[in-house]
């Protein structure tokens, strides 16, 4: 399965047409690399996934310098709060690869939060715009 939509890892809500992850007021922003990788770790949770795999998920067709796959990993891990030598989300399997380790499923699509956000409506009072 593909995420595509938005979807939960662990406590967090990953939003990937706005290259966003929340976890309560917490909000960070992704670069699209990175947002990829977690996608695709996200399709084959608890599979172990190759260096090679991520590669060719990632930088599909293109020729990059293996530290690149360490890096968006790292990038990934901080912006999730994770510890490589105590994870819970993205566990390294040595000379095998990675896995996603932490739950994940598709988001309630009744959460207006997750699909959306609030956005209060806008009126005049004979004066300067002010919320309502």
């Amino acid at each position: 399965m593909e995420y595509n939509a938005v979807f939960l890892v662990g406590p967090w809500t990953v939003e990937p047409d706005r290259l966003r992850i929340r976890n309560g007021d917490r909000r960070v922003l992704l670069q699209p690399k990175v947002m990829r990788l977690l996608q695709h770790l996200a399709a084959r949770q608890s599979a172990v996934v190759s260096h090679e795999e991520l590669l060719e998920a990632v930088w599909p067709g293109r020729i990059v310098e293996d530290g690149a796959v360490y890096q968006t990993l790292a990038k990934l891990r901080k912006a999730l709060g994770d510890d490589c030598h105590a994870p819970t989300y993205i566990e390294t399997v040595p000379t095998k690869g990675y896995r996603l380790i932490a739950s994940v499923m598709p988001a309630d699509p009744t959460d207006g939060q997750t699909s959306k956000e609030v956005r209060q409506p806008w009126v005049s009072h004979r004066g300067p715009w002010r919320p309502i």
